[in-house]
């Protein structure tokens, strides 16, 4: 097993295999009936990584290079500002009714104009699950592009009984919004104290 990191789609596109195997590990895991139960083409989920690894954004693959490289893992964050976060928020199936311009307001109120790192995706395959701490899936990521931009404010919703929801709870993030059963959670890096690569140093409130 391996991490691999890309700092944009031109980058991931550059590896063929890694992209194709993401977007079928991306299908795999939100299509599980389990919470998601959602459908992608490969088209679709092509189109979203175009779009949320533009600009500044990070990208980290948990890959299992004894099975074809098949990528067990994945987790990618993107600066934005709110009326991206929503526009990000209507591209996920499972919350396009709700991504109105009521939210828009609500977050320019919670988080204010400024941008944030946004988390996109995390996914994990179930044959998998257990073997990968999700802090070392999830903080490299956050840590790098907070170095790259000096932005320390994280922000992302999940919904009850997924691993961001069980992350959020682990990493003390604050529940800033409980709305059509999404749970929105903000945090804050400590940029510039020591992170040894597992354990993700916050701001204390």
């Amino acid at each position: 097993m391996e991490f691999q990191e890309y700092r944009n789609y031109q980058e991931l596109s550059g590896r063929p295999a890694a992209l194709s195997q993401l977007i079928a590990s991306y299908q795999n895991v939100f299509g599980e009936p389990d919470v998601w139960a959602e459908n992608y083409t490969h088209d679709e989920v092509d189109t979203k990584l175009q779009a949320e690894l533009a600009g500044s954004a990070n990208l980290r693959l948990y890959v299992d290079d004894d099975s074809d490289a098949s990528v067990a893992g994945f987790f990618w964050v993107q600066m934005l500002h709110v009326p991206e976060i929503v526009h990000a928020i209507g591209t996920i199936k499972f919350a396009q009714a709700f991504a109105k311009a009521q939210l828009r307001a609500r977050l320019y109120d919670l988080i204010g104009p400024e941008p944030v790192i946004y988390i996109h995706d995390l996914g994990i395959q179930k044959a998998y699950r257990g073997r990968v701490q999700l802090t070392q899936l999830i903080c490299p990521s956050l840590w790098e592009l907070a170095r790259r931009t000096g932005v320390a404010k994280v922000m992302f919703w999940s919904v009850p009984g997924t691993q961001m929801s069980a992350f959020a709870r682990r990493a003390g993030f604050d529940k800033i919004l409980v709305a059509n059963g999404m749970h929105f959670y903000v945090g804050e890096l400590a940029i510039g104290e020591t992170f040894d690569g597992v354990n993700l140093p916050w701001r204390k409130h």
